[in-house]
């Protein structure tokens, strides 16, 4: 049997016109918590990135072992491989992406 793309964890990208957003997911998260919103503005023309943010969507463990320094790098690399597609940029988040969105 496989797997629903709902409890997939992995990142995803949507390409799409010239104006991008990236979606940062919560603490503890997976990007499939912005996979609503994403398929939205996806539908409305942006290009869309949500990345797995480093120590999630496997085990705690992993979790523990980060430290909010591996969030904010991933999310500005994230930020910055969006920058080379897009002309026009966006950030959004749930809780912690949220926070990290303003770094």
């Amino acid at each position: 049997m496989s797997q629903s793309p709902i409890l997939d964890p992995s990142s995803f990208f949507l390409p799409g016109g010239p104006a991008g957003i990236l979606l940062l997911h919560g603490f503890t998260g997976a990007p499939t918590e912005m996979r609503l919103v994403a398929d939205y503005l996806h539908e409305r023309g942006l290009t869309v990135s949500a990345p797995l943010l480093p120590g999630h969507g496997t085990t705690v463990a992993d979790c523990n072992a980060c430290r909010w320094t591996d969030w904010t790098t991933a999310a500005a690399s994230a930020l910055a491989e969006l920058r080379v597609r897009c002309r026009r940029l966006f950030v959004g988040g749930l809780s912690m992406g949220t926070l990290l969105s303003i770094v």
